[in-house]
């Protein structure tokens, strides 16, 4: 069920890319754009970790650097190499009118939701940033 959704997370983004016009394979800028979303939402809850949990943790370079990379290759090995999700999209384009909207609805409250949350957590995480003594 995972899967699926996050292969019509996928199939959303692809979507998007042909009314978007991008000069980068469809399969590459969707996979580009889930990335983007996936480090923002990680990066986001680390620094809520970081304001609720543990004030005296940080967000290290080293942390970016692995998250990056992990990200990368779930995202590589996920869409880019492997060409399963192709299955899914027949699957998705067959859904009816109805369905096909409120799932664009549930992507859209979805995206909001992680850009507001790591809007929030951001501002936080420079307030905190302020206090400290440097």
């Amino acid at each position: 069920m995972i899967k699926k959704a996050y292969f019509y997370l996928f199939y959303k983004f692809y979507k998007c890319t042909d009314w978007a016009h991008t000069v980068f394979p469809h399969d590459m800028a969707a996979a580009a754009a889930i990335a983007m979303l996936e480090m923002v939402f990680i990066v986001s809850l680390k620094f809520y970790y970081i304001e609720y949990i543990d004030p005296k943790n940080e967000l290290t370079p080293l942390q970016m650097i692995v998250l990056g990379v992990v990200v990368f290759l779930v995202n590589t090995i996920a869409f880019i190499s492997n060409d399963g999700w192709k299955h899914y999209f027949k699957e998705f384009d067959k859904l009816p009118r109805y369905k096909n909207i409120i799932g664009t609805w549930v992507v859209i409250l979805i995206v909001a939701f992680i850009l507001v949350s790591a809007g929030i957590s951001f501002k936080a995480m420079s307030e905190i940033a302020a206090r400290r003594p440097i």
